[in-house]
């Protein structure tokens, strides 16, 4: 006999014996075909927060979206947006739309829909050098933010950086 899973679609060679009330037996080979008709069921959370890494990078796998999706010989391929992963980045930050799709052995497959929320909350890395202003002839001198901060060394994992001084103000005059 032939090891399969529950949801193989496979054939048997088998023979039926008849027996009448003589004792007299007759046979006939028969083929016997196994076919799972039953469609998985896709449940996807409703909504799942991706956060970006300090490369601006997130990976989301169909099983992070996944709520129990079932079937009743189980399930073997879960998709996400028909990959087996999607990354994410810095120009996707916001609510994206993704769709989870399960196949179980027979080749039957489900979808359902899900959000992913992708946020970034890691700061800016703020890297101040010491600086030396010289006063002009009135005696006066005007800094900005980029003349104290140091770069590269300061930076940020998705977007540009604006600067200012604490207090909002763009530059500070001496």
């Amino acid at each position: 006999s032939p090891s399969r899973g529950l949801g193989d679609v496979y054939k048997r060679q088998v023979i039926l014996l008849v027996e009448d009330s003589e004792g007299n037996v007759g046979t006939c080979p028969t083929t016997v075909t196994v076919v799972d008709t039953f469609t998985p069921v896709a449940i996807c959370n409703a909504t799942y927060t991706a956060v970006l890494d300090a490369s601006g990078n997130a990976l989301v796998l169909p099983t992070d979206i996944d709520n129990g999706s079932t079937d009743n010989c189980g399930l073997v391929e879960y998709l996400i947006n028909g990959f087996t992963a999607q990354n994410y980045t810095c120009a996707d930050v916001g609510s994206i739309n993704a769709i989870l799709t399960v196949r179980d052995s027979s080749g039957q497959t489900a979808s359902c829909p899900s959000t992913i929320n992708i946020v970034d909350n890691i700061p800016p890395t703020a890297a101040c050098q010491v600086t030396t202003a010289y006063l002009n002839a009135a005696g006066t001198v005007v800094i900005t933010p980029n003349d104290v901060l140091a770069f590269p060394a300061t930076s940020d994992n998705c977007s540009t950086i604006n600067s200012s001084f604490a207090g909002g103000a763009s530059t500070q005059s001496y």
